[in-house]
């Protein structure tokens, strides 16, 4: 009768600690797969900011300032940097900012000068 009890013991520790085991692992699969997805997120969020930058941009060269405008403010936050505070600074300037800037650019980059050199 002690044998049966003392089997029945370590059968039953031996069989908490595979669930047990086994509860750990998925615990830590489903951390993993929570990682992934808040990088996938990320980078999705990183993808669509720089599509609206270059949207906007080309707003501006169409002179939609307004509209440039409109489409940096749908920017997250948290991803804005100086290229939005550029942007959004021409979008600010007035009619036609964005021609003479890049007008300004244009000639100061020509192969002629390299770049102001």
């Amino acid at each position: 009768m002690a044998a049966t009890v003392t089997l029945l013991l370590i059968g039953g520790a031996t069989v908490s600690t595979w669930q047990a085991m086994r509860a750990n692992r998925a615990a830590q699969a489903e951390t993993v797969a929570k990682v992934k997805a808040q990088e996938a997120q990320a980078a999705e969020a990183r993808e669509s900011y720089a599509a609206k930058l270059a949207l906007a941009m080309a707003k501006l060269e169409g002179g939609e300032a307004s509209r440039a405008r409109e489409i940096l403010e749908s920017c997250a936050p948290h991803l804005r940097h100086w290229e939005w505070g550029y942007l959004a600074q021409i979008c600010d300037s007035g009619p036609g900012s964005w021609k003479d800037i890049s007008a300004k650019f244009k000639t100061s980059c020509s192969p002629a000068t390299a770049c102001g050199s």
